[in-house]
């Protein structure tokens, strides 16, 4: 056996280019296979960091209010940490939003609060507080840090000395409110608290034990129920998934295990050819090993011999260029926005455990590409191997030309053609490695054209680029907009209200389907979105749809409604005929409230500030004659502003006390996170294609190599070096042809179903860009593969290329 090893290590040394091509090939594998690991441990701890940030680390909340419950969580021996919060708002004057966050020393320090002051101090017991200062000087601009402030809530007066001014905090919590203010609590104060508990038995057994804990403190507390909530992104980032989960991190789990699927079954196909063209080379001195001895089993074992020299070569390499190449990757993507906003920084963690779960992969995706070529090689006969004949198996009958075809292709075509049956299986392994990387491409292409067009299409980005929500009363509006006419940031603005539903009757004889059964509620009223927005637009929306502004009273309907996804439009002129009766029925107070009558009413195509609501006869309406409408709660209004700095606006708005939604940052943070996932799926296919183009120029040369004897042949009976670079040409395109044939469809698949997946409101369209650049780069790797090779035909001697040198 061990004559047999050096033998092996003796074909290895004198093949460099067969053995540094199937060194690459693993090398690709391993370094594909360990990134994957490597970003999914690394992006698992970056967003966990981001949600200590953001929420917490705790694992569940509950609620109590006695000592007795703390006293009982306090010695519960399963519980590693806690913290005791409450959030409540107060009044002040005549201001009832003082919201005052209270905490414990744990929550300061977990929470690390001293982030948060601008200027001063943090409060170091409960009679001290720190305020935002914008807030402060809205409420009362008589106070400063030092001075005495005092709140009350419905039972008590509490007072406070000001130590420090915080900055403005906006919760991802839904159980945490936002807030304007934070102190000490105190628990002497007989109020409900949230105990945020951070377990120690990271596991499954954390729902057993806060049911426990829940049904404990509801008995201590003497009531029937107390509120318990998961942080369920903190537990899923730690692999505890509640009951039913949809949580994301399992998405991406089983994305993680395609992605790895489709690596190790591409790795197999190429690594395989690497291996077969290496076992076919060695046919010949194998079976005069045979010949003398060698019995099929130390055939085999020469094999795996092979690919576990090649293995512990490719091995560190593949490591190496993983770890590089994630280091660069991640010092990109920390430069952008997205990750410089969430206060922390994403970095190439290496873990034992993903590392050797690599190499285990690794290892599996080379003994898989071994299997079949040392199979072959230990069953064929010592006659075969000397002689080559398993070398082509292709039947006479196979390669006869129709009469048809002998008419309409030249010589070199039907030659090309027998060439390419010829080739049998390392004909299909060519096509199979096109059409793969063809397919891998125009997925990627398409799936980062889809992402890129739902984020254009859902976010209105050139309408406005700062978006906030104000009181629906004049004397708000009107100090909102001096506002923004003395702040040089402001390009421009206008303000809509938020959704308000309403009912009314309709004729629908107006339609041009019968579509009351589908919208009329079961009293035959339909339901009727009304939405308002600025006279000076409302004025620039008639402008655009060419219709006559008549004044206040005038009402603009969308020109169709969407009834079980189809669009039905009207079949004449719209008029005050086709409604009545429209109203707000407030069943909380018990009272109707009738909407004022409109002088006239007209439809628009072209929803100028996208207000038309979907699934709902959308009314739009200018703001002086929404204000009249008498509104059952509290309205608001949204002012949608565009900006020359966005976020130095969203700073200067800030210390008003307002709380503006940077809607430009968003829209450009989505771009970066769809920009993230492009260059990490962008280097994936890059790296197999470059894989795939490997395996397509090896396998190329093994083919020009074999058919040394054939193209001496056709020299030596008259045909010219031109026909035979002809009739590999045509063999070229053939091959394009039949890369096409499977791929294009299979794309066309593929597309279609990431298009469901991503279910946007675009119609399909195949990325027929895609298609053409794919082709090209097939059609100028096969020409250029052809073109190296034949360069050895110029070379060739016929008489020595026609000798059978065993």
């Amino acid at each position: 056996m061990k004559i047999i090893n050096k033998l092996t290590l003796r074909y290895l040394k004198q093949n460099k280019k067969r053995t540094i091509f199937t060194i690459l090939s693993i090398v690709l594998s391993i370094t594909m296979i360990n990134a994957v690991g490597i970003s999914l441990n690394s992006a698992m701890k970056f967003y966990q960091k981001v949600i200590e940030i953001n929420q917490g680390n705790y694992h569940y909340q509950l609620t109590a209010g006695k000592k007795e419950s703390f006293d009982y969580i306090k010695k519960d021996n399963q519980i590693q940490s806690y913290y005791i919060t409450n959030t409540k708002e107060y009044n002040y004057k005549n201001h009832s939003d003082f919201v005052l966050k209270r905490g414990d020393l744990t929550y300061f320090k977990n929470r690390n609060k001293n982030k948060d002051i601008e200027k001063g101090r943090l409060p170091e017991n409960s009679k001290e507080l720190a305020i935002l200062k914008p807030y402060l000087k809205e409420i009362d601009p008589s106070k400063n840090i030092g001075d005495f402030i005092t709140i009350k809530d419905d039972k008590k007066s509490y007072t406070f000395k000001i130590v420090g001014f915080i900055k403005g905090y906006e919760t991802t919590n839904s159980y945490e409110r936002s807030y304007n203010a934070v102190s000490y609590i105190d628990l002497a104060n007989k109020e409900l608290y949230t105990i945020s508990i951070t377990d120690k038995d990271v596991s499954k057994n954390i729902f057993t034990h806060a049911f426990e804990l829940q049904k404990k403190i509801c008995e201590l507390e003497n009531v029937e129920s107390v509120r318990l909530s998961y942080n369920s992104s903190y537990l899923a980032i730690q692999n505890v998934f509640e009951e039913n989960s949809n949580s994301i991190f399992l998405m991406i789990y089983r994305l993680v295990a395609i992605i790895l699927a489709i690596i190790m079954i591409a790795s197999v196909i190429i690594i395989y050819q690497a291996f077969n063209l290496s076992t076919n080379d060695r046919v010949q001195y194998l079976g005069m090993l045979a010949s003398v001895g060698a019995t099929p089993i130390q055939k085999k074992k020469s094999v795996y011999f092979e690919g576990l020299i090649l293995m512990i070569i490719s091995l560190p390499i593949g490591l190496l260029l993983s770890y590089i190449g994630l280091f660069i990757t991640f010092n990109f993507i920390n430069s952008l926005d997205i990750i410089l906003n969430t206060g922390t920084t994403i970095h190439t963690i290496v873990s034992l455990q993903f590392t050797l779960i690599a190499i285990a992969l690794s290892v599996i995706t080379v003994f898989i590409s071994l299997i079949l070529p040392a199979r072959k090689l230990s069953k064929i006969s010592v006659l075969d191997a000397l002689k080559k004949s398993d070398e082509i198996k292709v039947k006479s009958k196979k390669l006869k030309m129709n009469f048809l075809s002998r008419k309409i292709f030249n010589y070199q075509y039907q030659l090309a053609i027998k060439n390419y049956k010829r080739q049998g299986r390392r004909a299909k392994g060519i096509i199979l490695s096109l059409v793969l990387s063809m397919v891998l491409f125009i997925s990627i292409f398409s799936f980062s054209n889809l992402m890129h067009q739902e984020i254009v299409s859902s976010n209105a980005y050139d309408l406005y680029d700062v978006n906030v929500n104000i009181a629906d009363e004049k004397k708000e509006i009107d100090k909102f907009k001096n506002i923004l006419k003395k702040n040089d940031k402001v390009e421009g603005y206008y303000y809509k209200s938020l959704d308000y539903n309403f009912v009314a009757e309709f004729d629908f004889n107006y339609f041009e389907e019968d579509i009351k059964d589908s919208v009329s509620n079961i009293d035959g009223s339909v339901g009727v979105a009304v939405k308002a927005i600025d006279d000076k637009s409302f004025e620039k929306i008639c402008k655009d749809n060419d219709i006559e502004f008549k004044g206040i009273y005038q009402v603009l309907v969308s020109d169709y409604i969407r009834v079980n996804g189809k669009k039905v439009s009207y079949k004449k002129d719209i008029d005050k005929g086709f409604i009545k009766n429209l109203k707000y029925e407030d069943c909380e107070n018990n009272k109707v409230i009738k909407i004022p009558d409109f002088e006239s009413i007209n439809y628009v195509s072209k929803d100028t500030y996208y207000l038309n609501q979907e699934g709902w006869i959308t009314f739009i309406v200018p703001m002086s004659y929404y204000q009249k409408i008498e509104k059952p709660t509290v309205s608001c209004v949204d002012f949608d502003i565009k900006a020359t700095k966005h976020q130095e606006l969203c700073k200067d708005l800030k210390k008003y006390g307002y709380y503006p939604f940077d809607y430009a940052q968003n829209t450009q943070d989505n771009r970066q996170a769809v920009l993230i996932v492009q260059i990490f799926m962008g280097g994936f296919t890059c790296l197999v294609i470059i894989f795939s183009i490997l395996n397509i120029v090896n396998m190329m040369n093994a083919s020009i190599d074999k058919r040394q004897k054939e193209f001496a042949m056709l020299l030596s009976v008259g045909t010219s070096p031109t026909g035979i670079k002809k009739m590999i040409l045509y063999e070229s395109f053939i091959y394009g042809f039949k890369t096409l044939l499977y791929g294009v469809p299979i794309s066309i698949f593929i597309e279609w179903i990431l298009y469901k997946q991503i279910n946007t409101l675009n119609s399909f369209h195949i990325s027929i860009f895609a298609y053409i650049v794919s082709f090209v780069v097939i059609m100028f790797v096969m020409l250029l593969t052809f073109k190296m090779s034949l360069k050895k035909i110029d070379k060739q001697n016929i008489i020595e290329s026609l000798k059978d040198d065993m």
